[in-house]
C-alpha cells in the first residue's frame, strides 16, 4: 500500500506543479531572506524546516517563496515531484484548505477523513519533501474556518519531520510559535531604485524618483505598479509624484480586481478585520499619523479604543511595530501603518467626523503642555514637555497642517463643529497651531504653521489671537535670522496690544517691544544710538515690571546686548557680572544662561579665553538643564566655543571635533546662519592646517548655504568665503605664494 501510494503522488504531482505562479522578471532585494530560509528548508533540522514569510499585502511574501523553491539547495534536496505549492487564496474555510491539500497530493477528498489520506500520502515515502502553503491567512483568518479544527492539521503536518513547510501569510504572527518566522520589510532605498529603473529603463535615479520611492513607503509592489505606470504612460517620476499627491492608490489600481487598492481592501475589508469592533476606526486614526505611534499614546489620538482591535490589525498585517530591544516595556512599542496603506485608508475610507475627533485630540494633548508658550523658566516642566511633544512631532505638524488644509476647503465644518465641552472647533485649531508653533521655536524655528495662524485669525477679525501669532513670528522669525521681518513681527503685535488698553496687554506689548529692540540692534548701522533709547526706555518701564518677574530681567539682558553690539563689552560684562543682585529671581533662568554666553564674548574680547571658554561651558549646561535647543545663544554657544579654542591655539583636532558638534546643532536647530558661519570656521581651521582642499570644500558649502539667507552678519561672512577661495585658487594654481596668501578671518567672539 505503502509503495502504491508513493507511486501515485509522485506521478500525478508533476501536473500539478506547473500551475505554480513564475517568479517575476523583476525581482530585487530579497538576495539575503532568500539565501536564509533556503539554509533553513535544507538543513534536515525540525526546528529549522518549518518557516513562515510574513508581512503585509504587497510585500513580496509569494516572490520570495518561490525564489526559495527556485535555489539551487533546495532543488537539490527536493525533487521535483516532492515539491508541492498549496494555493490557499480560495480555501476559506477547513474543509476548502483540506480539499485543495488533497487535490495537489492527489488523493480524493470525497471521505470523511481527509487528513488521514492527506498524512498517508506524505507518509509513503520517507525522502524530503516541502510543502508551499501560500497564502495561508486565508483559511487562518476566515470566519468561517474553525481555527482550532486548523491548527490540528497544521500540527499533524508538523509531525512530519521529513517534510519541509514554507509558508505565507498576511501576518505578524505564525500559526504555531515554534516556527521560524521570516518577517519581511520593505526594500532598501538602493534596492528600490534599482527595481524601478528595471522596469522603467527610461527613469534616470534622481532627486524626484527618491521621493517617489519614499511617498510609496519602498513597498515592491507598489514601487512595481508605480514603475509599470511609468513606462507605459511615458510619465516622470515628478509627474507621477504629482499625480500620486492627487490621487493616491487609485492611480495604481486600473480594476477592481487587481491593483493597490484591490491589495490593500482584500485585508481591510476581509470580515476578520471588519467584524472586529472599532479595528477600522483604530486603522484609519493610525493612517492619519504619518510617523506612527507609541502603544502608550494611541489614547491621545483615539481616547476609547479596544485591546482586541489592535491585536486584529497586527495579525493582518495592517499594523506593525518596529523593532524592540528585547525585555523592552510594551508601552514603547511603536505601531504604524505603511505609507501605501496610510494613503488608502484616507482617500478610500474617509471619515470627517472621527478626523474631526482626532484633531480635538491633538489639541487636548497639546494642552497639556502649553508651558512650550511661556519658556523655560519654570522648574522643569518646560523641558518634560518640550520631550512630550517631540515623540509625536512628525504627527502633531502632519495633523495640524492637514486641519488647516481641510479648514481653507471646508470652513463651515469647522466654524459649526465643537467638542464635549462645547470649545469651537476653530478655536482648538488656533490654540492647537500657537503651542506648537512656540514648540517649533524653542526646537527647530520654522514658520509656515504660524502664518497659517495669523492668516486665519485675520480673516475671522480675532486680533488677540493675531497678536499672539505675531508675537511668535517674530520670536521665530529672530532665530532664523530674518532681523527685518522678526522687526516687523514684533512691531505689529506691539501695536495691536497696545490697542487692547489692559495691564495683561500692555506687559505683552512691552516683551514685542524688547523683541523689536534685539531685532533692530543687529541691523541698524547706528548701534549707539539705540543704546541710549534703550536706556532710556528702562527708566521708563520701571512701574510695569514691579510685579512682572520677566521684564526686569529682560530688560536688563537688553541693556547688556546693546553695550555689547555697540563696542562697550566692559560695562555689558560689569552689568551681567552683577545681574542677580539687580533683578530678583536670576539663577537658574533662560537670562542667565544668556548671561554666561554674553559675559564669555566679553572674556575673549579682553583676550581671556581660558576664563571665557569656561563661561561657555556654564552657558551650555545652563541651556541643556532648562531644555532649550534653538534659542537665540543657544544654538552658537558650540560654535563660538570652537571660535575661543582656535583663538587659544589649541589643538586642530580637539576644535574640529567642537565644530562637528557645532554644525550638528546649526543644522538641527538653528537658522542658516549658525551653519554658516560653522563651515565658514570649518574652512578657517582646516586653512590653519594647510590643508586648501578641505578648506575649498567647506567654505564652498557656506556659500551655498548663504545663498537662501540675506543679512549684514551673512553677507560678510559671505565676502570672506569668497575671497578665501580666492587665495586658495591662486595657492592651487600655482599663481600666489603660500609666503604671501593673506587669508580673512571671522572674530573670535
Amino acid at each position: 500500500m505503502r509503495e502504491e501510494m508513493q507511486a501515485i503522488v509522485e506521478d500525478r504531482n508533476s501536473v500539478i506543479i506547473k500551475h505554480a505562479p513564475k517568479l517575476p522578471k523583476f525581482f530585487r532585494g530579497r538576495d539575503e531572506n532568500v539565501e536564509q530560509i533556503a539554509e533553513d528548508i535544507t538543513s534536515g533540522d525540525p526546528s529549522r524546516t518549518r518557516v513562515c514569510i510574513l508581512g503585509p499585502g504587497g510585500m513580496g511574501k509569494t516572490s520570495t517563496a518561490l525564489a526559495v523553491m527556485r535555489h539551487k539547495d533546495v532543488q537539490a534536496r527536493f525533487a521535483p515531484q516532492r515539491r508541492y505549492w498549496v494555493p490557499c487564496t480560495s480555501a476559506n474555510s477547513l474543509e476548502a484548505f483540506l480539499s485543495i491539500l488533497c487535490s495537489v497530493l492527489n488523493v480524493s477528498s470525497k471521505t470523511d477523513d481527509p487528513l488521514t489520506l492527506i498524512i498517508a500520502a506524505l507518509e509513503a515515502s520517507s525522502e524530503p519533501r516541502i510543502l508551499l502553503l501560500d497564502n495561508f491567512e486565508t483559511p487562518w483568518q476566515s470566519t468561517q474556518s474553525k481555527q482550532d479544527g486548523l491548527k490540528i492539521v497544521i500540527q499533524e503536518l508538523n509531525a512530519l519531520e521529513h517534510v519541509a513547510i514554507l509558508l505565507t501569510m498576511r501576518s505578524g504572527f505564525s500559526p504555531l510559535e515554534e516556527w521560524n518566522s521570516h518577517k519581511l520589510d520593505v526594500l532598501k532605498a538602493g534596492d528600490a531604485q534599482s527595481l524601478y529603473i528595471a522596469i522603467d529603463a527610461g527613469a534616470e535615479p534622481c532627486s524626484e524618483l527618491h521621493s517617489l520611492l519614499d511617498a510609496l513607503g519602498y513597498l515592491p509592489y507598489a514601487n512595481t505598479l508605480m514603475a509599470t505606470r511609468g513606462k507605459k504612460s511615458l510619465s516622470t517620476p515628478a509627474q507621477l509624484l504629482m499625480e500620486w499627491k492627487e490621487r493616491g492608490t487609485a492611480m495604481l489600481s486600473r480594476t477592481k480586481s487587481e491593483g493597490m487598492d484591490y491589495c490593500i481592501g482584500i485585508s481591510v475589508d476581509s470580515p476578520f478585520v471588519s467584524n472586529t469592533p472599532g479595528a477600522i476606526s483604530l486603522l484609519q486614526v493610525l493612517s492619519m499619523l504619518p510617523a506612527g505611534t507609541y502603544r502608550s499614546h494611541i489614547g491621545w489620538w483615539l481616547p476609547i479604543y479596544r485591546a482586541d482591535a489592535i491585536e486584529t490589525l497586527r495579525e493582518a498585517a495592517l499594523v506593525l511595530v518596529s523593532d524592540q530591544q528585547p525585555g523592552s516595556d510594551v508601552q514603547t512599542a511603536h505601531l504604524f501603518v505603511l505609507p501605501v496603506v496610510q494613503r488608502y485608508m484616507q482617500m478610500s475610507r474617509p471619515d470627517n467626523e472621527l478626523r474631526l475627533a482626532v484633531y480635538h485630540s491633538c489639541w487636548k494633548s497639546l494642552k497639556t503642555f502649553n508651558s512650550v508658550t511661556t519658556g523655560p523658566n519654570d522648574g522643569g516642566r518646560f523641558k518634560k514637555d518640550i520631550t512630550e511633544i517631540s515623540t509625536e512631532e512628525v504627527n502633531i505638524r502632519s495633523l495640524l497642517t492637514d486641519a488647516v488644509r481641510d479648514w481653507r476647503n471646508n470652513a463651515e465644518i469647522w466654524s459649526q463643529g465643537v467638542m464635549k465641552d462645547s470649545t469651537p472647533s476653530l478655536t482648538i485649531l488656533l490654540n492647537s497651531l500657537l503651542v506648537f508653533a512656540w514648540y517649533q521655536c524653542w526646537t527647530k524655528p520654522q514658520k509656515d504653521l504660524i502664518c497659517h495662524l495669523i492668516s486665519i485669525a485675520e480673516k475671522l477679525g480675532d486680533s488677540q489671537t493675531r497678536a499672539e501669532g505675531l508675537f511668535c513670528l517674530g520670536a521665530i522669525l529672530f532665530r532664523l535670522d530674518d532681523y527685518l521681518g522678526s522687526l516687523d513681527a514684533f512691531r505689529q503685535a506691539m501695536e495691536l496690544y497696545q490697542s487692547f488698553k489692559t495691564k495683561a496687554s500692555d506687559i505683552r506689548a512691552l516683551e514685542c517691544e524688547i523683541g523689536a529692540f534685539r531685532s533692530e540692534l543687529e541691523v541698524t548701522v547706528h548701534k549707539n544710538e539705540l543704546r541710549e533709547t534703550i536706556f532710556l526706555r528702562v527708566n521708563d518701564t520701571k512701574e510695569f515690571c514691579i510685579d512682572n518677574p520677566i521684564l526686569p530681567r529682560a530688560w536688563l539682558l537688553l541693556k547688556a546686548e546693546a553695550c555689547f553690539l555697540s563696542g562697550d563689552s566692559i560695562l555689558c560684562n560689569s552689568i551681567l557680572e552683577h545681574a542677580d543682585t539687580e533683578v530678583a529671581n536670576w539663577s537658574k533662568t533662560i537670562e542667565e544662561a544668556d548671561g554666561f554666553y554674553h559675559r564669555a564674548r566679553c572674556l575673549a574680547k579682553a583676550r581671556q579665553y581660558q576664563e571665557a571658554i569656561c563661561l561657555m561651558d556654564q552657558a551650555i549646561e545652563s541651556y541643556k538643564t532648562l531644555g532649550v535647543q534653538a534659542h537665540d545663544s543657544a544654538i552658537f554657544t558650540t560654535l563660538v566655543k570652537a571660535r575661543f579654542l582656535r583663538a587659544s591655539n589649541s589643538p586642530h583636532t580637539e576644535i574640529l571635533s567642537v565644530l562637528e558638534l557645532a554644525l550638528e546643532r546649526a543644522r538641527g536647530f538653528g537658522g542658516p546662519l549658525a551653519t554658516i558661519l560653522t563651515l565658514q570656521l570649518f574652512g578657517d581651521v582646516h586653512v590653519d592646517r594647510k590643508d586648501y582642499p578641505a578648506a575649498r570644500v567647506a567654505y564652498e558649502a557656506a556659500l551655498k548655504a548663504g545663498s537662501v539667507v540675506k543679512g549684514y552678519t551673512t553677507e560678510r561672512a559671505v565676502r570672506i568665503c569668497k575671497y578665501n577661495l580666492e587665495i586658495i585658487n591662486g595657492l592651487e594654481n600655482g599663481c600666489l605664494p603660500e609666503e604671501k596668501a593673506r587669508f580673512r578671518y571671522s572674530g573670535t567672539h
